[in-house]
């Protein structure tokens, strides 16, 4: 009869529908997993690529920190290099003109004054190194007496003062003890030198004395404080950084040394005449740790 269906024809329209429904829904869910995959994906590449430029900014950073680091390096080796250089035209320059007047026979005329042009130019331009070389060699080999005494004096206040700085590392100040009240430098070592020259003799007189007598009266004063006396020549004098004038105290401010400085310029003024010259400090830059130097170099006797 028209209008059944007996199994064997075509779906009807309402099945087909469905099925495609479910497979409209099936596909929109997978596309949905895939796009959230697809998210998760791109949102990690995103993050490895930034982490990526990160590590990729501090890497350059770094190189240009490094390169820096390097540069700064290289130019300090070229500095150093360029003053070894300099130093070293500057002692072949004061070694050639000393070779020369050895040179020379010993009364030849202009030798006195070569000599004393030689003496000048180990004084203020040899390195300390050449000028402790050259020193010993000029007083055993001028002909000029004043130069040859003058010499060995230059020569061995210089070694003095390189043992000094060379046994820095293992001396520390000792502690003043509980009772005093002036123990700022107590277990201290101070030098007291004095202003000589070879070429005036008044130079030593008025420098010379009281120093000595200074000396004796600190030692009563302050047996807990190592004192020496030194011989300061004229020509280490005439040397920058010295040039002293009057009566000085040195110390380092970096060695904790400013209250010993304070408390020995004291102790000083209490111990000498009131028309006596000022008692000064003076800052320096060398380390030499629980040691204090006094300077005399007066110009003038007191009246």
């Amino acid at each position: 009869m028209a209008g059944e269906d007996h199994g064997g024809g075509t779906p009807a329209p309402s099945s087909r529908v469905e099925r495609v429904t479910k497979w409209a829904s099936g596909a929109s869910a997978l596309i949905a997993v895939l796009a959230a995959a697809l998210g998760l994906y791109w949102q990690y590449k995103a993050e490895n690529s930034k982490r990526a430029a990160e590590d990729a900014q501090h890497r350059a950073a770094a190189s240009a920190q490094a390169n820096e680091a390097l540069r700064i390096e290289f130019e300090r080796k070229r500095v150093d290099i360029s003053l070894d250089e300099t130093r070293f035209k500057r002692d072949q320059y004061v070694y050639e003109k000393v070779v020369e007047v050895l040179q020379m026979e010993e009364k030849a005329p202009g030798r006195h004054r070569r000599e004393q042009a030689a003496f000048a130019l180990i004084n203020s331009v040899a390195s300390e190194e050449l000028a402790g070389r050259l020193f010993p060699i000029v007083a055993l080999s001028f002909a000029d007496p004043v130069l040859r005494a003058e010499a060995g004096k230059v020569g061995e206040f210089a070694q003095e003062q390189k043992a000094i700085e060379v046994n820095r590392s293992a001396v520390a100040a000792t502690k003043p003890p509980a009772n005093s009240s002036s123990g700022k430098f107590a277990g201290f070592r101070v030098d007291i030198l004095y202003c000589t020259s070879e070429r005036d003799t008044e130079v030593r007189k008025r420098n010379e004395g009281p120093a000595r007598d200074l000396l004796g009266k600190l030692k009563a004063a302050r047996s807990d404080v190592t004192w020496r006396l030194r011989e300061f020549p004229e020509a280490s004098n005439a040397v920058p950084g010295y040039l002293i004038r009057g009566v000085q105290v040195r110390y380092n401010p970096r060695d904790n040394e400013t209250e010993a400085a304070q408390a020995l310029r004291q102790l000083v003024v209490e111990n000498v005449p009131k028309n006596f010259d000022e008692v000064t400090l003076r800052e320096v830059s060398q380390r030499t740790p629980s040691y204090l130097s006094l300077f005399i170099c007066r110009q003038e006797a007191a009246g």
